[in-house]
C-alpha cells in the first residue's frame, strides 16, 4: 500500500522533479504561516505593551486626577441651610417660627435629562404653581457641584408617599427634610413682623455669596423679617456625605482636601420686640372690618406696642409660594392688603395737628393760655379778602361760633376758628420747621422698613412742586392740619409720644432684644 501511494504520486506530477516542488511548497507554507504567526504575536504585544503602558499612565501619572474623580462621585457637599432666628412679643408670645416640612430636590448631574426628570415628577404630583421656572431659575445661579436644588418645597405627605414609592423611576431625585417660616398670628401681624419669600436673583446680587448658598430659599421682604434679615438669617453650613451609585446618601464623608472640610451652620439670632400680641389683636378687633391702622407707642422707650394695619394678609402664603388665582386675588384687591396704612399710608391729619399748631404760636410768643378770641358765627377771613374759612359746626344761620375761645378750649373743642387766627400770624416757614421737630416730614422710626417720611409743605417745597408761591391760605390750611400736609399714622403716634414726654423726643424702635450687639447697631 505505501509503495501503491508513491507510485500514484509520482504519477501525478509530470517530469522527473515532482518531489522537490512538494517539499519547496510545504516549506513555503510554513514560513507564511511563521511570519503570519510572528505579525499576529507582535500585534498582540504592542496592544498588551499599550494596554499596560495606559495602566501605568492611569494609576501612576493620573492618579491624582482620577482619584479626585472618584472622590467627587463618591464624596458630596451638601449645603445646610441655617435656621432661622425666632421673633418674640415682649411677653415671650412667638410671632415668627420654624416648623419642619419636606421638599423634593433634584441632583442635576445624577440625572441624564433634566427637563425630562421634570416632566417625569410633573406626572407624579402638581407642578402647576411656578415650581419649573424656580427650579430653573434656581439651576442658573453659581453653585456646587452635585449641589441639590429645589424643585417643590413644603410637599404634602401624599406627595411625599408619592415620591418615595417611585423613586426607583427617579433617578437623582430626593425628599429632604427642613423648616419653613411659620407666622402664628396670620393677618394681625402681617404688617409689624413682615413676611419672608423666596429668594430671587435680583436678591442673590446684593447678598454675601459665602452666607447665602444654594441652601438659602427664603429671605426677609417685609417688617421686621426685612430689616433684621442679617441677624435673623444666620450662616449656611456645609456637610460632606458619602453617596452610593444612585445619589443615596450611606455616610458621612471626610475627604482629603483641608480646604473642603465640613463646619455648621450657625443658627441666626433670636430677637424681642416691644409689640404686645394682647393688645395688637385688641387693636385690630377695634377697627374690625374698616380699613385704617392703629400705631401704639411707650413715649419713655420709644417702643412700638402695636402697629395694626387694616386690611391685612396672611403672610403664611407667601413663605413657599401660592396659585396665580390667589396671588392675583391678594396683590390687586382693591382693599390693598399689602399695603401697610401705618408706615406708608399718607393722609392729611386735620384737628391732630392742632397741639402741633398751638406749641408752634407759644414757641413764637403769638399767643399764650390765657388769650382768647370770639367766635360768633364760626368764620375767619384774612384781611382784605372775601374767602370764609368756617368751623367744623358752621351752619348757614350762623349759629356755629363757639363764644370766647382760649387755647385750652380750643384744642379739646377743636375750634378751627382759634387756629385760623395762630396760622395767620405765624411767618411762612415757622409752622413747618417746628413742625419737623416732632418727627414730620422724615422718617424717625429705627428699625422700621420701608417707612414712609409724608409731604411736610415749605415755601420752597411748593415752589419746587407746585410751581407756585406760599400764600397767606396756605398758613390758615396747614394750621387745621389741610392743604398739602401728608403723615402716617406712625409720625402722628411719634409726635403724640413727644408731647406725653413733654417735649423729650425717643425715636420709635421695634426691637426689645437683650442681645447687645443688635442693640448697639440699633442705638
Amino acid at each position: 500500500m505505501p509503495l501503491g501511494r508513491f507510485s500514484f504520486a509520482l504519477n501525478r506530477q509530470p517530469g522527473g522533479g515532482g518531489t522537490d516542488h512538494v517539499l519547496k511548497s510545504a516549506q513555503q507554507e510554513s514560513r507564511a504561516f511563521m511570519s503570519r504567526t510572528f505579525v499576529v504575536l507582535l500585534v498582540v504585544a504592542l496592544l498588551f505593551a499599550m494596554l499596560i503602558a495606559r495602566l501605568v499612565w492611569l494609576t501612576v501619572f493620573k492618579h491624582d486626577e482620577f482619584h479626585t474623580i472618584s472622590e467627587d462621585n463618591r464624596i458630596q457637599d451638601i449645603d445646610v441651610a441655617a435656621t432661622r432666628g425666632r421673633i418674640y412679643d415682649r411677653h415671650g408670645e412667638l410671632l415668627a417660627d420654624n416648623r419642619p416640612a419636606f421638599s423634593i430636590v433634584m441632583v442635576p448631574e445624577d440625572v441624564g435629562d433634566v427637563e425630562a426628570a421634570l416632566a417625569e415628577i410633573g406626572t407624579l404630583i402638581d407642578l402647576s404653581n411656578g415650581e419649573p421656572e424656580a427650579f430653573h431659575a434656581r439651576l442658573a445661579r453659581k453653585r456646587r457641584p452635585h449641589s441639590r436644588i429645589p424643585v417643590k418645597l413644603d410637599i404634602s405627605p401624599e406627595e411625599r408617599a408619592v415620591i418615595e414609592v417611585n423613586r426607583h423611576r427617579l433617578q437623582g431625585i430626593h425628599v429632604t427634610s427642613d423648616t419653613v417660616r411659620h407666622y402664628p398670628f396670620g393677618a394681625v401681624m402681617s404688617h409689624a413682623v413682615g413676611s419672608v419669600r423666596r429668594i430671587t436673583e435680583e436678591d442673590l446680587q446684593r447678598l454675601d455669596p459665602n452666607r447665602y448658598t444654594g441652601a438659602t430659599q427664603f429671605i426677609g421682604k417685609r417688617g421686621v423679617e426685612a430689616f433684621y434679615e442679617d441677624s435673623l438669617h444666620g450662616r449656611a453650613g456645609l456637610s460632606r456625605v458619602e453617596v452610593d451609585a444612585h445619589g443615596q446618601i450611606y455616610g458621612r464623608g471626610h475627604g482629603d482636601d483641608p480646604d473642603l472640610s465640613e463646619y455648621e451652620p450657625q443658627p441666626g439670632k433670636n430677637i424681642v420686640l416691644h409689640l404686645d400680641s394682647r393688645l395688637q389683636i385688641a387693636a385690630a378687633a377695634a377697627l374690625g372690618q374698616r380699613r385704617g391702622a392703629v400705631v401704639a407707642i411707650d413715649p419713655r422707650s420709644g417702643g412700638v406696642l402695636a402697629m395694626v394695619s387694616i386690611p391685612g394678609y396672611d403672610p403664611n402664603l407667601f413663605v413657599t409660594g401660592m396659585d396665580d388665582a390667589l396671588y392675583r386675588e391678594t396683590t390687586e384687591s382693591p382693599t390693598k392688603p399689602l399695603f401697610n396704612r401705618a408706615t406708608n399710608g399718607l393722609y392729611a391729619p386735620g384737628s391732630t395737628f392742632k397741639p402741633i399748631v398751638g406749641l408752634a404760636a407759644l414757641s413764637a410768643g403769638i399767643t399764650d393760655w390765657e388769650l382768647t378770641i370770639n367766635d360768633t358765627n364760626g368764620e375767619f377771613r384774612l384781611s382784605n379778602q372775601s374767602r370764609a374759612y368756617r368751623d367744623w359746626n358752621w351752619t348757614k344761620s350762623g349759629a356755629g361760633g363757639q363764644g370766647v375761645v382760649d387755647l385750652y378750649r380750643a384744642i379739646y373743642r377743636s375750634s378751627n376758628i382759634y387756629f385760623y387766627h395762630l396760622g395767620a400770624k405765624l411767618d411762612v416757614d415757622a409752622l413747618p420747621h417746628f413742625a419737623a421737630q416732632f418727627g414730620f416730614g422724615q422718617v424717625t422710626s429705627l428699625d422700621v422698613a420701608d417707612a414712609d417720611p409724608g409731604t411736610l409743605p415749605t415755601a420752597e417745597w411748593k415752589a419746587g412742586t407746585q410751581g407756585e408761591p406760599w400764600y397767606p391760605g396756605d398758613n390758615v390750611n396747614l394750621s387745621i392740619g389741610q392743604g398739602y400736609i401728608l403723615v402716617t399714622p406712625l409720625q402722628l403716634a411719634t409726635a403724640a409720644s413727644i408731647i406725653a414726654n413733654r417735649g423729650r423726643f425717643v425715636r420709635p424702635r421695634m426691637l426689645l432684644s437683650s442681645d447687645p450687639n443688635l442693640l448697639t447697631r440699633l442705638d
